[in-house]
């Protein structure tokens, strides 16, 4: 999640292919961006084979995998930040991009893009896209989170944070604004759940500044943009990936994350104490804090079924740059416990090993690791991890070999500020694979095991 680091990739020197100061990225004489020279990916865990989806995604920075279009197979969804080109200012970034890869049903690579968001569209750093059927009528739209701080140094960007969603129409796809782009805050992630229990389902997210950041939720309408404009505040604290869980076990749904641009916490949930009403139309939330220990963290997930049918885990991620701090914080993944008050401090267990940022290098801020998914990645029966190394330039997978207990294998080298990790049988099959994306090789790589 890096999203404000470059890679300075060799490119042909030509006349027309030349950047300027003003566009950093070099075109050709129609104007198409001419890609960088990047090597490709090859597999470091040689029991896994590597297909091409996109070689390049233009900064892909995410994947989602669904089936968009009602066919029985899994599509790809890919967010891209957009290449910053050669030798960019702090501050100079472009629009991103979103696309469907739509699966054509003839092995892992038959792929066709379908772009729903184009840099002409003016989205900065749009994030996670969520399929959902938002609108309920039986086909998935699209929810996309967008911004980050760095848009407010651009003069000519300003503030960029955007929350939207995109309604599937026939095969059209119509935004529907529920914070226009342009806000202060930015969002990475949000869930559906129906919080004031009126059988409509609302949007719960955090909203974050560079410095602070706020659990808000969105009540859902039945008009035609489904959510409310102003959001309803949970709480101060939280961070990009919430999750939606009922945490100390009393029926209803709590808030839990990760917390990054708000110092103090590593991870912190919210207690849904009272549900909204009249009087308190925001709901009754009580904030517990779960540790402090690892410092800045990007994740906290409650996995099903992690330590076998019906048992449940909690897995966490931080974020330090290394180099910086060698002293701060462990880097790592690490098992999270919670004691039967959950209110009480967590424990936790690090099950991860020389996971390390590379140094910051100018606006190139780095960090490790980064996101993580789970699956089934061996096809044993029982739930694994991938993990993006992020600012350490390799990706993995967690082999769980019995309950609790996890192998560590790199996957990838060479495959910095990596996304996704999303685990699904892509060719129906019966075996799972593994979709990473990479913002610097712009690769979005399926890994399959041979």
């Amino acid at each position: 999640m890096d999203e404000s680091a470059d890679e300075a990739a060799p490119v042909k020197d030509s006349p027309e292919e030349a950047a300027t100061d003003d566009d950093p990225v070099p075109r050709d004489a129609e104007g198409n961006i001419i890609p960088p020279d990047v090597p490709p990916t090859t597999a470091a865990d040689q029991r896994f084979s590597i297909t091409v989806v996109e070689d390049f995604a233009d900064g892909p920075a995410g994947a989602e995998a669904a089936d968009m279009d009602g066919d029985g197979d899994l599509d790809l969804v890919v967010n891209s930040f957009g290449w910053r080109g050669i030798n960019p200012t702090p501050v100079q970034f472009p629009p991103g991009s979103l696309t469907v890869y739509w699966n054509g049903g003839r092995g892992l690579a038959d792929w066709t893009p379908q772009s729903l968001i184009t840099r002409d569209d003016g989205i900065y750093f749009p994030n996670e896209a969520l399929p959902h059927d938002i609108d309920c009528d039986g086909d998935l739209d699209l929810l996309v989170s967008g911004g980050f701080f760095v848009c407010e140094f651009n003069p000519a960007v300003g503030p960029c944070g955007a929350l939207f969603w995109l309604e599937n129409s026939e095969g059209d796809w119509i935004r529907r604004d529920i914070v226009p782009s342009g806000s202060p805050h930015f969002y990475h992630r949000a869930e559906f759940v129906d919080i004031d229990h009126d059988g409509v389902d609302d949007l719960i997210t955090v909203a974050e500044l560079l410095d602070d950041a706020e659990a808000q939720w969105f009540k859902g309408t039945e008009g035609p943009n489904r959510f409310e404009a102003t959001p309803r505040v949970i709480g101060q604290g939280g961070g990009s990936l919430p999750v939606v869980h009922d945490v100390d076990g009393d029926g209803d749904l709590d808030l839990a994350s990760g917390q990054y641009f708000l110092e103090g916490q590593s991870y912190v949930w919210f207690e849904n104490i009272e549900p909204p009403s009249n009087a308190r139309p925001e709901g009754v939330w009580e904030r517990h804090d779960i540790t402090d220990s690892q410092g800045r963290t990007i994740q906290l997930s409650v996995i099903p079924d992690l330590f076998g049918d019906g048992i449940e885990g909690w897995v966490g991620s931080n974020h330090v740059p290394t180099p910086e701090t060698p002293d701060d914080h462990e880097a790592g993944i690490y098992i999270m416990e919670p004691p039967s008050d959950p209110r009480r401090p967590w424990g936790q267990r690090m099950i991860s090993d020389g996971i390390e940022s590379r140094p910051t290098v100018g606006a190139a801020f780095q960090a490790a690791p980064g996101v993580f998914s789970w699956g089934d990645v061996d096809n044993d029966g029982d739930i694994d991890l991938t993990v993006s190394g992020d600012g350490d330039d390799r990706v993995f997978w967690f082999e769980q070999t019995s309950p609790g207990q996890f192998t560590q294998h790199v996957l990838a080298e060479s495959f910095a500020q990596a996304a996704g990790g999303t685990v699904a049988d892509l060719d129906g099959d019966g075996d799972n694979e593994v979709v990473f994306t990479s913002y610097e090789t712009h690769e979005v790589l399926i890994f399959s095991l041979s």
